[in-house]
């Protein structure tokens, strides 16, 4: 019977491969966890980066400026469910007073009407849009190079192997050529 090993040992790149692979996995699951304990809290800053300080809304024949501020009584770990609540949206009326809406009510003029919570949101869902395909156009770029670098390498290690061998049998045929004479 023969006394080879049944299996095979594991190189060190292996190994440092493979731990590479567990640290990344347990950073990705930890990372996971507290992403997903903080959620609300996350979407709020998002979106409150996103939101404009403003937005000028036609409602009828009048144009009317809206204002949308932080809510500072808003707890986005107490309050998760109500996420419009992070905000507060007013107008300025002819008296130079704040006139504020809550949630999803809305301003009415006569038979006109438009939620001003749903428009600023419409214009963060714009702008987080533009972001998400400026990302996948970042995406495709970085896969493309990495596929044009893992291309260089492999064609690099293929002419060091070709460069080998043409090398063993340069060496070879001056063998044999020093052996004939």
């Amino acid at each position: 019977m023969d006394n080879k090993k049944v299996g095979k040992k594991i190189s060190k790149k292996a190994k440092i491969i493979i731990s590479v692979v567990l640290v990344f996995a347990v950073i990705l699951v930890s990372g996971s966890i507290a992403i997903a304990a903080n959620q609300t809290a996350i979407y709020t800053k998002f979106v409150s980066y996103l939101m404009p300080d403003s937005l000028d809304i036609d409602v009828g024949d009048r144009k009317i400026t809206f204002y949308s501020e932080a809510n500072e009584e808003y707890n986005p770990k107490t309050q998760s469910s109500v996420p419009l609540q992070a905000f507060k949206y007013y107008y300025i009326d002819e008296n130079n007073n704040k006139v504020y809406f809550d949630g999803m009510q809305a301003y009415e003029d006569g038979d006109n009407s438009t939620i001003p919570s749903l428009m600023f949101l419409l214009e963060v869902k714009a702008k987080s849009d533009s972001i998400g395909d400026a990302f996948k156009i970042v995406a495709a770029v970085v896969v493309l190079i990495l596929i044009a670098v893992a291309i260089f390498i492999w064609f690099k290690i293929w002419c060091r192997k070709e460069d080998e061998k043409k090398a063993q049998l340069n060496k070879n045929n001056n063998k044999n050529n020093k052996k004939k004479k």
